[in-house]
């Protein structure tokens, strides 16, 4: 046996085209980059790919960016007259747990809840069903 020879058992299978049943594509991007499926990405040298990339991989890294894309994606699944709108942060990142009045966000309110600076109808005392 030379080293440009493969042993294998796996049986080779050819399947029609015509015999494969689509399925429902889930979008990160539509048109551009699916869930779950290779995306190729290509273009000259220069023409800002890596950029892209990083762009990307820095807004999905953020909280609470994924769920605003699953929101934005189930009002186009749903067909939805309402028009989603970003707001910026301001004032406190999203981690932080000191707040300001004008920028208090859930986390904060939840811990300042926990530790018994907050009680109301909606936070209840710890270990109230």
């Amino acid at each position: 046996m030379t080293d440009n020879q493969i042993i294998s058992n796996a049986k080779l299978e050819i399947i029609k085209a015509s015999d494969i049943t689509p399925k429902e594509v889930r979008w990160l991007w539509y048109p551009y980059i699916p869930f779950g499926k290779v995306t190729l990405l290509q273009g000259d040298p220069g023409d800002g790919k890596s950029k892209l990339m990083l762009s990307l991989a820095a807004l999905l890294s953020k909280p609470n960016t994924i769920l605003g894309i699953e929101y934005c994606k189930a009002l186009n699944r749903l067909k939805s007259s309402l028009k989603p709108v970003t707001l910026k942060r301001q004032g406190m990142g999203y981690h932080d747990t000191l707040t300001v009045a004008s920028s208090a966000h859930a986390v904060s309110a939840a811990q300042r809840a926990n530790r018994g600076r907050t009680r109301g109808r909606s936070c209840p005392a710890s270990g109230t069903p």
